[in-house]
């Protein structure tokens, strides 16, 4: 068979080891199921009454990814109404794995965006790359790297030490993009 082939076990060793691993705290600790209910019965709960919320299409789309990626995301995006759901005191869901339930609809856009800006803030990655934008931008990165080249691989440049052409800058070119205009 071709499992034996691939896997080097029997048919019978790789039934064993998916029932092991269907029978393990791993998968009993995976939050599918009672994520999935918990929002399925406070969905029925706020479709009740006077001022029932009627339940959406994207409902169980938002519902089913929920429960499958909260516990591997810092992060979830989700329909106003399931993240409202998601975040009340008597569910909380996403304080088992620290994940942020966060809403998105229309009026939320502003405030996603300030959360996007400041994602990165005060990171290495984002410092980083603030000074490569700087130093692009100012034309100082083209020359730094062809000066670091040289310095760590000498024998690339043995054609009689010739400089590199200086590349324009991305100020420069803006400057020449807006005097055509």
């Amino acid at each position: 068979m071709a499992i034996e082939h691939e896997r080097g076990c029997s048919v019978e060793d790789a039934l064993t080891a998916a029932v092991d691993f269907l029978v393990s705290p791993h998968v009993a600790d995976t939050p599918f199921g009672s994520v999935s209910g918990r929002l399925q019965s406070g969905l029925a709960m706020l479709s009740r009454g006077t001022n029932a919320r009627q339940p959406k299409s994207g409902d169980q789309y938002d519902i089913q990814h929920l429960a499958t990626f909260k516990r591997y995301v810092e992060t979830f995006i989700a329909e106003g109404g399931i993240a409202a759901l998601a975040n009340q005191n008597h569910l909380r869901l996403g304080d088992a794995f620290a994940t942020n339930i966060r809403p998105f609809g229309e009026s939320e856009i502003p405030d996603f965006i300030d959360w996007l800006e400041n994602l990165a803030e005060g990171k290495e990655v984002a410092t980083l790359s603030e000074r490569i934008d700087k130093a692009t931008w100012e034309g100082g990165f083209h020359q730094d790297f062809a000066e670091n080249m040289k310095a760590a691989v000498p024998e690339a440049f043995a054609d009689g030490g010739k400089e590199l052409p200086r590349a324009a800058t991305l100020r420069e070119l803006g400057q020449f993009s807006h005097r055509r205009k």
